[in-house]
């Protein structure tokens, strides 16, 4: 994610551009920190490489941060799709560089879903779905 004013229109940045980038990361242990250790990984670098400029532990913060122009952030995209929508903040993918985040949904197979559950697991699973919490 980007601050709203950030130039740029393709929707992506390059894996070059994405690590001179001003970076604020997750804390260490995080699941988001891992995945991204993992995507660069497969493209030969590590977390090393990236333009760190500080960490923060909870994605609220993060969000704000970047808000704010303080730097950059990788979250997931569902942790941002209200700012994405709202224009507040800017979501750009690295491109060449996948970070897929998967989710396990468990409920009761014997019982029948409500609506508003249905419209819920449709909100996690369906990356066009324009229902907003």
């Amino acid at each position: 994610i980007v601050p709203p004013t950030y130039p740029n229109d393709t929707g992506q940045i390059s894996i070059e551009q994405f690590l001179k980038t001003p970076l604020i990361l997750r804390e260490d242990g995080s699941g988001t920190r891992k995945l991204l250790a993992k995507a660069l990984e497969r493209h030969g670098y590590t977390l090393n490489d990236l333009n760190v400029v500080t960490e923060m532990t909870t994605i609220d913060a993060i969000k704000s941060a970047v808000e704010a122009g303080l730097g950059h952030a990788v979250v997931p995209r569902l942790a941002v799709r209200k700012e994405a929508y709202l224009g507040t903040l800017k979501v750009l993918t690295i491109e060449g560089m996948k970070m897929p985040l998967d989710f396990n949904i468990m409920y009761p197979h014997k019982k029948v879903l409500t609506p508003t559950a249905k419209r819920f697991i449709k909100f996690l699973t369906d990356p066009d779905e324009n229902i907003l919490c």
